[in-house]
């Protein structure tokens, strides 16, 4: 008995000491009930705003120490030494409070509620429920509707379609989902997968011009991703050629091209009023060329060389700067017929040489220039090309487009063959002429330039048996001043009424190279230049020889300074500019005279002769040397014998060749007679 009895006391005691033990030890907690008699109990803390702090109170009950303060998440809220919690976002977070002491280690927990300030909120009552349906509700400041799917009326989800949207929120260059929802009942009525554009607005950092380029700035709607990219400029486009300041006879004019995007002058160029605007179509009447008043016109120009070789030379720049330094008012496009050419290059080279072609006839015509379409045959690798009836058919062909396409323009003039030699006859030429003339008037009564025998050089045979049928037709002449100084053929040709063209000629010789003989071509300047008689001068290349105006190896062709041309370049620049401002030249100083001098036919011969008649002097004429000042009215032999060129005035000026001795006849022609003489006899 009494052992039961120490039994029962000793199980109330363990209870007992077991009680007080657990009020007194173990860690504490934030429940009041288990704090209050020993460890850490804090104050429950109100919700704090972002950015805003607050400070945790606590009381230490029995024990003493030094209490530390750690948040279980700091992206929501920090806590310093002193318990000063400051709102770092919006959300929900743990601060542990921690008092140690010799023996035991007590802790309790507050907890941090963060929140945004709240905007004004608009409180959308539900139909059903009058509660909030605001996608901006938070519950609090007003009960939250949460739906009511079962009561929604039936409708067409179609007709509440959206526009796709994520489905979850992902960046540009990631795969994701994206859905359509019907707005009505949030139903998914499509979904795909994704990967996501950037989407990116632009913003302008510098305005493109026609010569400037431009800057644009691009960034991402979604992920700002920016980057800057250059608007290249385009370019000026081009108007038509404008006249800006008129050209008359003797001034230069100036015409300009504008811009029509910024009307800029970009291009300013001078001109005259020489060519086809001034002058329009040209015909034939008698052995004159003449324009659209019927006036006597003279042609003069340049020549391309072979346009399988030198179509660089055909381009805007290059024509423009001849017409406006040269004052030219015809440029001759050099169609190869062998040599790689037209007839023989093949298919390609022959679209190539055709296009080429077209070009130059248009930049020309755009310029107010008259153009030659010239079929360059002239058999230098090909024997047969000597010939133009080797290439019949193909001349046909080309003559009958070529005119048929610029029918309605009346600046251009056809050469159909350009220089016949080696065994071809006149009656070769007359046959070829024949057939391919008629092609060419099916479209059109343009002047036509016929060719002849011996390198183009043999109107003899023209004059015994010219064309018949025809109307503007032209006999064409070719000579190299250094080998051909007779102008012979040329002047009985036109004082007999055919009308001839130089559609060739040179300075130097007919090889294409040499020093370039002034004298000699003086002399058929002499002659060409008062019977109005048109010449083209060749050529325009930078090819080896004296005959090319650009120097050998150049590049610059659309640059006609002296430093850039030939001998044979710059003379053909000062020349035919003076020639287009009709500057004339000084003439030529005549001497004082000593001797007296007349002229008379004499009976041995049919031509006027000059003799000395001052007493005292030395009467051989052979001692003497004789001069014309205008050898287009006359020139004079070494033996004083006179010959009648055509009508005009000019001086026979007679030098002795050691004395010094001068005599000078003043002479009048007219009618192709001397009506006056007199001697400028100074005692």
């Amino acid at each position: 008995m009494k052992r039961k009895i120490y039994l029962l006391i000793f199980l109330l005691m363990f209870f007992f000491v077991a009680a007080c033990d657990m009020n007194l030890g173990g860690s504490g907690t934030n429940n009041p009930s288990l704090s209050q008699k020993a460890g850490i109990t804090a104050e429950e803390v109100d919700e704090i705003l972002v950015g805003s702090t607050t400070k945790i109170n606590y009381t230490l009950n029995i024990i003493s120490g030094k209490v530390t303060f750690k948040s279980s998440n700091e992206k929501i809220a920090t806590v310093d030494e002193e318990g000063i919690v400051l709102g770092v976002a919006k959300g929900k977070t743990i601060v542990t409070l921690t008092c140690t002491t010799s023996d035991k280690k007590y802790t309790t927990e507050v907890t941090i509620n963060v929140v945004e300030e709240k905007s004004e909120h608009q409180h959308v009552k539900c139909s059903i429920c009058s509660k909030c349906t605001s996608s901006d509700c938070d519950g609090e400041l007003y009960e939250r509707c949460q739906g009511h799917e079962e009561e929604i009326p039936v409708h067409d989800c179609e007709e509440y379609a959206s526009d796709w949207i994520d489905k979850e929120p992902f960046s540009c260059g990631e795969s994701g989902k994206q859905v359509i929802i019907c707005t009505k009942c949030n139903e998914i009525l499509q979904e795909k997968t994704i990967l996501k554009e950037h989407s990116y607005e632009s913003k302008v950092l510098q305005e493109k011009t026609c010569t400037v380029d431009g800057k644009v700035e691009y960034t991402c709607s979604i992920c700002y991703d920016n980057y800057i990219k250059t608007d290249y400029a385009k370019g000026h486009v081009e108007s038509d050629i404008t006249i800006s300041v008129p050209a008359t006879e003797n001034t230069l004019g100036t015409k300009q091209i504008l811009c029509l995007e910024c009307e800029e002058v970009f291009k300013e160029f001078n001109y005259l009023n020489n060519a086809y605007h001034k002058n329009g179509k040209l015909s034939v009447k008698g052995p004159d060329l003449v324009n659209q008043f019927g006036e006597k016109y003279q042609l003069f120009g340049l020549s391309t060389h072979g346009l399988q070789w030198f179509s660089r030379v055909v381009n805007f720049d290059t024509i423009c700067e001849i017409q406006e330094n040269f004052g030219n008012n015809v440029i001759r496009f050099a169609l190869y017929t062998d040599e790689d050419g037209y007839c023989d290059g093949g298919p390609s080279k022959k679209q190539y040489m055709l296009e080429t072609l077209q070009k130059g006839i248009d930049i020309a015509t755009e310029l107010g220039l008259y153009v030659i379409v010239d079929w360059h045959m002239v058999g230098a690798d090909n024997p047969a090309d000597k010939n133009p009836l080797t290439y019949l058919e193909e001349s046909k062909e080309f003559f009958s487009y070529i005119s048929e396409y610029y029918k309605d323009q009346d600046n251009i003039l056809y050469e159909i063959m350009n220089e016949p030699n080696g065994s071809t006859t006149w009656a070769d030429c007359k046959k070829y002429a024949n057939e391919v003339i008629p092609c060419i008037r099916k479209n059109t009564d343009a002047v036509i330039l016929v060719g002849n025998p011996k390198w183009t050089a043999d109107l003899n045979s023209v004059m015994k048996d010219p064309l018949v049928g025809y109307e503007n037709i032209m006999y064409t002449y070719h000579f190299y001043a250094a080998d051909h100084s007779s102008t012979t053929q040329v002047v009985k040709a036109y004082d007999s009424g055919f009308p001839v063209f130089i559609s060739e000629f040179g300075f130097m010789e007919s090889s294409g190279d040499g020093a370039i003989s002034e004298t000699n071509g003086e002399k058929w300047k002499k002659v060409l230049d008062p019977r109005n008689i048109s010449y083209v001068a060749w050529n325009i290349s930078n090819s080896p020889g004296s005959a090319s105006i650009f120097k050998n190896g150049t590049t610059k062709l659309d640059d006609v300074s002296d430093e850039n041309l030939k001998v044979w370049g710059v003379y053909l620049k000062n020349w035919y500019r003076a020639k287009s401002l009709n500057i004339i030249p000084e003439p030529e100083e005549i001497p004082t005279a000593n001797i007296e001098l007349m002229t008379e036919v004499p009976e041995w011969t049919s031509n006027y002769e000059c003799f000395i008649i001052s007493t005292g002097s030395d009467s051989s004429r052979l001692n003497y040397n004789w001069s014309s000042t205008n050898e287009g009215v006359l020139t004079v032999s070494e033996y004083s014998t006179l010959k009648i060129i055509g009508d005009g005035s000019c001086s026979i000026i007679a030098k002795h060749k050691t004395n010094g001795d001068v005599g000078v006849l003043d002479i009048v022609v007219q009618n192709g007679e001397i009506v006056s003489f007199s001697s400028r006899y100074t005692e």
